[in-house]
């Protein structure tokens, strides 16, 4: 199976987020309101502790 990657980027001034996901040679640009939304979005996408994952120290 192809890796997927997600990229979230930097807040907009709304407060949104762009959310650019990468697979089978392909982008698709998805958009996000909050963090639920993108936890959401990532257990949808199979990641494993999405909510754990965001809370991560980096």
């Amino acid at each position: 199976m192809p890796a997927t990657t997600v990229v979230v980027h930097l807040p907009l001034r709304t407060g949104s987020r762009r959310v650019t996901v990468h697979s089978r040679g392909r982008d698709e640009i998805l958009g996000v309101y909050n963090a639920h939304d993108l936890v959401v979005l990532l257990e949808v996408a199979g990641v494993d502790d999405p909510e754990g994952l965001l809370n991560a120290p980096r």
